[in-house]
């Protein structure tokens, strides 16, 4: 689901509510995140047949249109795909709606900025308009660190808000001395962000690359 804004639990995420300590011990102890490219073999991948080709015009182009030639369209299919399952009827609970599950009160302000979007229900304006999102988060998290990494941080933010995986990340400056921006060291604090329903952003990264499986090597 696309977090901006909009969600009182996307405002939780920036509103620098104190975190409680992290143990530094849970930490050091805690098991390192399946790496994905060691997956040999994962059923369903983007490329299954299962999967409608029918919106893949519109992945293609927005995909282009925003992150240049050469860029693997298949992530936002992948994305889709996690989000409704490629179902352009989709709605959430809480109403957000089509292949790329937004938010109407998102939908509207990025309308503000890109001109002839029109119906949220419709596949070419949804899709752009999620995509489009992706493009903001994906240069938001400019700091150097591999092109798998910087994917997860983008889906992240734009499931569970990119305030809270900042925090997760200032928690994680704040404790160690490690790499953290690096994926896996958000993972791992994660839990300690009381505002973030981590559990729900961790799965989404893992079942986008997981459907991406067989282009995850090639890209890093």
């Amino acid at each position: 689901m696309l977090c901006l804004l909009v969600l009182p639990s996307c405002r939780e995420g920036i509103t620098g509510v104190e975190e409680p300590i992290v143990p530094v011990a849970e930490i050091e102890q805690a098991k390192p995140e399946e790496d994905i490219t060691q997956i040999k073999q994962v059923r369903g991948t983007v490329d299954d047949k299962r999967w409608t080709k029918k919106y893949d015009t519109h992945f293609r182009k927005n995909s282009k249109r925003f992150f240049g030639v050469g860029f693997n369209w298949k992530w936002w299919k992948s994305q889709s795909i996690t989000e409704s399952a490629l179902n352009e009827k989709a709605e959430s609970w809480v109403h957000a709606k089509g292949l790329m599950q937004v938010m109407p009160g998102t939908y509207g302000d990025i309308q503000k900025k890109l001109s002839g979007l029109g119906d949220i229900w419709d596949p070419r304006w949804n899709v752009a308009a999620g995509i489009y999102y992706d493009h903001y988060l994906y240069k938001s998290w400019k700091a150097e660190r591999p092109f798998v990494d910087r994917m997860a941080f983008t889906f992240a933010s734009y499931n569970g808000g990119m305030g809270n995986v900042l925090k997760a990340q200032k928690l994680c400056n704040s404790e160690k001395d490690w790499n953290c921006n690096l994926w896996h060291s958000i993972t791992l604090y994660a839990p300690y962000v009381s505002s973030w329903r981590h559990e729900e952003s961790l799965h989404y990264v893992k079942k986008i690359n997981k459907l991406m499986i067989n282009y995850i090597e090639e890209s890093s």
